[in-house]
């Protein structure tokens, strides 16, 4: 069984403190000098981020010298691509500067191949550069962009809002509508809402609650939004009747992640608004359309018809720097950009409603590339460092596809042995559907545990019991459908062997202490080896590309010159 479908990642490096330093071994009985030269320091604490990381060479491989910089961008791609939540660990940048200089011979070795010079790796690296490139111009655009402070709280606050509302729905129009005149007339809104309740038309009335956006009906929200503080809404339509709410508060619950969504969507549209000024101005500099040509372009006439226009020299376009952009160029885009043919676009009335869209995109291809020649991306240190890090990448997956991967098997004995070794790692976590009260001291919570396992109503001690934890102040929320591996560790082992109907009491974060009541248990169950084969392959197959690699570095090692100059690694 040979691997197939694999895809590659330059570096897998284990998960990183932004923090760390690398710290070069100092020669005996010398002391550190205060700004040592390149390569001819003994002693030298360095932040593996610092501003001057590109001139600090940390290794030689031959005449290539990777620098602490080198470093930084491998750790800044390994930090990104863990996943999210994850807790950084103390990183060991011996390994990592090893996993570097190896893919770094692997990569000469592809090179010394001629991997680099087939016309599909040339195709793949201009293209990336033409990506690159446009992608560096925007960051020169955007990259000061800094959100206003006030318009990220209110954007943050209209996402967060909860209402504390009281409502009632009636069943029947005309009742909703008297119900209504009467609180205008000044009438008490609970006394009213308790007779139709107790007439049966109508429900709700209950104590006002707290809620979301999500949970609103839309035509409610807006009528909140309507409202001044203990004012009541006219009759609403929603599915079932006619609301009326209440609006008794507000509030606003923290929710970083709400806060850093806020601030994104700011940015992204300042960004977005920022291009389009920008890229207005670029049109403007270079473009001298011929916006009457354009207009009275028809290209769904029978006459000349579609294919004369293929032909038309006429220029739409006089691009400043460049080649003009002529009729003819036009119709062999819009040509491209209809999949069933020209004919059918003609028929479907859509060629003249893109010939616009059309020339814009094509009028990007032309100007875009002189405002990159304007601002010399090409020219930044920055660009060539992300283009060598890219070819250098690129030749080492070609490596791996061409040499390494078609030596590597999988066979079925080996898998199920490895299954059979690891079947911890192959199980479903146990699920338990839990519901939780929380107090403010043990002593509170001990007491309501006793009521429990005595047979007081879980909702009853909810709505009764003293010193409880306001929800909107509860640490972590400990409530539904939750797996035994999406929960604290020693949360989980505490309900190791819950059973339903269970109670546990939990020492939270912070002197929060909750009392769980377990409702329903779903055990952990083991993956059948059927299911879990290909996690099983994934990892047999990983590990010998690893080994092969390694192997491949060793003997390319031996060939060349490398040199290492860090001896210690810390913080």
């Amino acid at each position: 069984m040979s691997p197939s479908n694999v895809s590659f990642s330059f570096v897998n490096l284990s998960r990183a403190l932004f923090g760390a330093a690398l710290v070069l071994a100092p020669a005996a009985g010398r002391a550190a000098p205060a700004r040592p030269p390149l390569l001819t320091y003994e002693y030298l604490e360095a932040h593996i981020f610092a501003d001057d990381a590109a001139t600090i060479t940390v290794a030689h491989l031959g005449d290539e010298a990777i620098t602490l910089q080198d470093l930084g961008a491998v750790l800044m791609k390994s930090h990104t691509a863990r996943a999210g939540g994850a807790k950084a660990t103390k990183i060991d940048y011996g390994p990592l500067l090893d996993r570097v200089i190896d893919a770094r011979l692997l990569a000469g070795e592809a090179r010394n191949m001629g991997m680099d010079q087939t016309p599909e790796f040339l195709k793949s690296v201009e293209e990336f550069k033409n990506t690159a490139m446009q992608e560096m111009l925007k960051q020169t655009v955007t990259g000061t962009i800094t959100p206003d402070p006030v318009e990220v709280d209110r954007l943050y606050k209209d996402a967060t809002r909860e209402w504390k509302v009281k409502s009632v729905l009636v069943t029947k129009e005309d009742d909703a509508k008297k119900l209504a005149a009467d609180l205008k007339a000044g009438k008490p809104f609970e006394a009213l809402v308790k007779q139709l309740v107790a007439e049966k038309k109508a429900r709700g009335g209950e104590d006002a609650q707290f809620l979301p956006r999500p949970k609103l009906y839309a035509p409610v929200e807006a009528a909140l939004q309507k409202l001044k503080l203990n004012e009541l809404s006219p009759p609403v339509q929603v599915p079932g009747g006619y609301a009326i709410v209440k609006y008794e508060d507000v509030r606003y619950p923290e929710d970083p992640e709400a806060k850093a969504a806020a601030e994104s969507q700011l940015v992204g549209r300042l960004k977005r608004d920022a291009m389009v000024k920008y890229y207005a101005g670029v049109v403007k500099r270079y473009v001298k359309p011929d916006e009457k040509l354009l207009a009275n372009l028809n290209f769904e006439a029978k006459e000349p018809g579609f294919a004369a226009m293929l032909k038309d020299t006429r220029v739409l376009a006089e691009i400043e720097g460049g080649e003009p952009l002529t009729v003819a160029e036009l119709a062999a885009a819009l040509q491209q950009s209809f999949f069933h043919g020209v004919d059918r676009a003609s028929a479907e009335k859509k060629l003249n409603r893109e010939k616009l869209v059309v020339f814009d995109a094509l009028i990007s291809r032309r100007v875009v590339p002189l405002e990159v020649a304007r601002e010399k991306i090409v020219d930044r240190p920055e660009f060539k460092q992300m283009v060598a890090d890219h070819i250098t990448g690129a030749l080492f997956s070609k490596f791996m596809e061409t040499v390494i991967v078609p030596g590597l098997k999988l066979d079925e004995p080996a898998a199920r042995k490895y299954y059979e070794q690891h079947k911890k790692d192959y199980t479903y976590p146990a699920f338990y559907t839990l519901e939780s009260l929380a107090f403010t001291s043990v002593k509170e919570a001990q007491a309501a545990l006793t009521k429990l396992q005595a047979k007081t109503d879980f909702k009853w001690l909810n709505a009764n019991a003293e010193g409880q934890v306001k929800p909107e102040d509860r640490k972590i929320e400990i409530a539904g459908t939750l797996s035994a591996s999406g929960v604290p560790p020693d949360l989980a082992a505490l309900l190791a062997n819950a059973k339903k109907g269970d109670f546990r009491l939990y020492p939270g974060p912070e002197g929060q202490f909750y009392v769980i009541h377990v409702t329903q248990v779903t055990p952990a169950e083991l993956q059948p080896f059927d299911q879990a084969r290909q996690a099983v392959n994934d990892k047999l197959f990983g590990d010998q590309l690893g080994k092969s690699v390694k192997v491949w570095a060793t003997k390319l090692r031996k060939a060349h010159a490398v040199k290492i100059y860090v001896k210690k690694v810390g913080r």
